[in-house]
């Protein structure tokens, strides 16, 4: 008896060992393949044609170690970037949920014991995008990142995996930059991962406001390539070069399913969203111009306000009136929303969009319903001062009375 308790004891020890929890990426073995699953509301799979990062819920799975459709390996290349790599379907997992053969985008793992010892939650590296299983089980990756139980997931080694093939896949690929250039500036860019000899890629996001085409040619190797860009037609916006040039005003409606108007109001440290009419008597505070030009992007000034001033923030704090120097140069972004092709986002550089948020204007990661913009021109009376009166002619010749000589 005492033997066998022994043995158990070691066989526990082993398991214990060779099962290691998983809590940082330096816990994942590049030799071994896992599940990865919530506490209640099931673990992560692809689907059966190998073509979309899914769930088991999505997929309509019972969860099951020695399916390959539920199998994840975590390959790098040069120990600085994990990809996320789907033994079923043998492709990596992008941030859009799609899987690719020769490339992925890198993961990080954050502490998510929280929810219970070995947890961590998973996003997509340099992105604020996480990877949750929704209330309904479903998979999505969004801005979500409460640690809570759709995030929070366990890594379980469940069999070997040989790394070969999908390093092979990574290391075929180089990375092409397509820059996008109108008359000179840079209005945006785009990073892609393809394989040497392949024809160009069709151009991707290319920036608001502009069309480019693709390059022709094939890939001979990694770097830059210069994608001039044209001006659309229907631009949604009319702008002028400096505030002395401002001659066409807007109302801004915000939030494209509940639509309300963005206002100024002097005694206010934040801008309002409140307003489903232009309140009467107040339409200056309603009223805004922009400033710029589309390449470089605008600033917005108020006509209440008064030209010294526009919209200011640092990216992270409520946007609010301040100095016109010190002011926010918005760029214009697409809008997810349908139905109107007169909708468009503003984005602080490089960062997040301008929002409608419980009656104020205010900032969220994403280009959705609720920081999607609508103008609507507002005609202003331009008042003519009126003439002159026309003055008296006065002769300047005196009377012949009233001449007089001089001695």
């Amino acid at each position: 008896m005492r033997k066998f308790t022994l043995f158990l004891a070691m066989l526990v020890t082993l398991v214990t060992t060779s099962m290691a929890q998983v809590t940082s990426l330096a816990d994942i073995k590049s030799d071994k393949c896992y599940t990865v699953t919530t506490e209640t509301r099931g673990g992560w799979a692809v689907d059966a044609a190998g073509t979309i990062f899914s769930s088991t819920g999505d997929q309509k799975l019972q969860l099951a170690t020695d399916d390959p459709n539920q199998q994840f390996a975590v390959v790098t290349a040069n120990g600085e970037d994990y990809l996320l790599y789907s033994v079923g379907a043998k492709k990596f997992v992008k941030a859009d949920k799609s899987l690719n053969a020769t490339d992925g985008d890198a993961i990080e793992f954050a502490d998510a014991s929280s929810q219970g010892e070995g947890r961590v939650r998973v996003n997509f590296k340099g992105k604020s995008l996480f990877i949750n299983l929704g209330g309904s089980n479903q998979m999505t990756v969004d801005g979500w990142d409460e640690i809570d139980g759709g995030n929070a997931v366990k890594f379980v080694e469940v069999a070997d995996f040989d790394p070969t093939e999908a390093l092979a896949a990574l290391n075929s690929t180089i990375e092409v930059v397509y820059v996008y250039m109108y008359n000179g500036v840079e209005v945006g860019r785009v990073s892609m991962k393809e394989n040497i000899g392949n024809p160009y890629p069709a151009v991707m996001n290319v920036p608001f406001g502009f069309t480019a085409n693709t390059p022709e040619g094939t890939i001979e190797a990694a770097g830059e390539v210069v994608v001039e860009c044209a001006f659309v037609e229907n631009y949604p916006i009319k702008y002028a070069a400096t505030v002395e040039e401002i001659d066409t005003w807007y109302y801004m409606q915000m939030h494209s399913n509940n639509k309300k108007y963005i206002q100024y109001l002097a005694d206010q440290t934040y801008l309002e969203w409140a307003d489903a009419e232009v309140a009467e008597g107040e339409e200056d505070s309603y009223t805004w111009a922009f400033v710029g030009d589309p390449a470089n992007g605008f600033k917005l000034v108020n006509r209440a306000a008064g030209n010294e001033l526009a919209v200011c923030s640092d990216g992270s704090n409520d946007p609010a009136l301040g100095a016109f120097a010190n002011a926010v140069v918005w760029k214009p972004a697409y809008s997810k929303e349908a139905g109107n092709d007169a909708y468009f986002c503003l984005q602080f550089p490089g960062g997040n969009y301008m929002n409608a948020q419980n009656g104020k204007v205010a900032y969220w990661y994403d280009n959705d319903a609720g920081s999607t913009l609508l103008l609507t021109e507002r005609e202003i009376s331009v008042i003519e001062p009126e003439p002159a009166p026309a003055l008296a002619v006065v002769s300047q010749t005196p009377a012949a009375d009233e001449v007089v000589e001089s001695f």
